[in-house]
């Protein structure tokens, strides 16, 4: 049964799934950026399919742990970590999630949606308790999500890692 576990292979901060594994994966949750049987994946959805046994990640012939896949991520995005956190609660939760529009946002399309044919209709923005977020970026922040007509969720992660979701409407200053 192991042998059936999909291999991707690490190209810089991204992970490439090759063939039918890489349809697969698309299919079955929509990871990635499927192009011509090339499957694309972000730091954080590598991390997550790893850690749920269903990648394996290679680098120059190397299979990667868990950790050693976070370390190295980390070399490209400091807040890699913030990221995964926000990303694997999501996805636990049943929610299809894509990279947002910098930063540590997400596009986050409700229960059953379909990539392609729904559009994402929430704009998760993380950041962790504690760090200080100005009014000002909070507010462009909920301009940004309402000229795209999405709902705006502030993602808070605490020191134990666990995540609380806040929606935001108006910012006045």
């Amino acid at each position: 049964m192991d042998s059936e576990v999909p291999i991707a292979i690490l190209i810089n901060e991204k992970t490439v799934v090759y063939g039918r594994d890489a349809e697969h994966l698309w299919k079955m949750g929509f990871y990635g950026e499927l192009h011509e049987g090339r499957l694309t994946l972000l730091p954080v959805e590598t991390l997550y399919l790893v850690e749920n046994g269903k990648i394996k990640v290679y680098l120059d012939n190397r299979l990667l742990s868990f950790n050693e896949l976070l370390h190295y991520f980390l070399r490209y995005d400091p807040e890699v970590w913030i990221k995964y956190v926000i990303y694997s609660d999501l996805r636990r939760r049943g929610y299809i999630v894509k990279s947002g529009f910098g930063g540590t946002s997400f596009r986050v399309y409700e229960k059953g949606a379909e990539v392609g044919k729904n559009p994402a209709n929430i704009i998760v923005y993380g950041v962790v308790e504690g760090k200080p977020i100005s009014l000002n970026e909070l507010k462009e922040i909920v301009a940004t999500a309402k000229s795209l007509k999405k709902e705006m969720v502030l993602a808070i992660v605490n020191g134990q890692c666990e995540v609380a979701y806040y929606k935001v409407s108006e910012v006045f200053t």
